[in-house]
């Protein structure tokens, strides 16, 4: 555990450095995540966007707005630090735990991906159903699919991660 503190260190640094840089980024600075979000919602829902660096990318035809406040960043950088914390404590090797935070990186940007387009287009299916409920309770309603679903995702991806290096674990003992 001792040995890992500086690991953890750089993960919270690292922490630390992109959450400073989202909070003055804007939709042109963060469309590298925008871009393939709005690819796959415009996949899943069969419509198409346009893009504005002001609003983001706008979908008319279901009032959908894509913008920096859905762009999945901090469910990347949740992703993220659970991810290198996981491999960091079970890794033993230095060369390995640089490889394994970079992977963490790679794997979290994939997963911030896919997780928020699935939570927008979740949200698309759901909002049909608003009309049923008062139209304060909408943002309440839309904020607790994003919380579910990224809480749903997360806990999935943490578990399949952990089982992943125990088996890896396992396998290595045998060797």
């Amino acid at each position: 555990m001792n040995n890992n503190i500086p690991w953890y260190l750089l993960i919270i640094a690292l922490f630390v450095l992109l959450k400073f840089s989202f909070s003055t980024a804007n939709n042109d600075d963060i469309l590298f995540l925008l871009q393939p979000i709005n690819k796959l919602v415009g996949f899943l829902t069969g419509y198409s966007s346009v893009y504005s660096s002001e609003t983001g990318f706008y979908y008319s035809q279901l009032n959908v707005l894509i913008d920096k406040s859905c762009s999945g960043f901090n469910f990347g950088i949740v992703c993220f630090i659970m991810l290198s914390t996981l491999f960091v404590r079970k890794i033993n090797r230095v060369s390995r735990k640089i490889i394994a935070i970079s992977t963490a990186f790679i794997c979290s940007y994939i997963f911030a991906v896919f997780v928020t387009a699935s939570r927008i287009y979740i949200s698309i299916i759901v909002q049909r159903f608003y009309t049923f409920f008062p139209k304060e309770m909408h943002s309440i309603l839309h904020q607790t699919i994003g919380v579910l679903t990224s809480l749903v995702f997360l806990i999935f991806i943490y578990y399949l991660t952990e089982k992943f290096l125990t088996k890896k674990q396992q396998y290595a003992k045998l060797a």
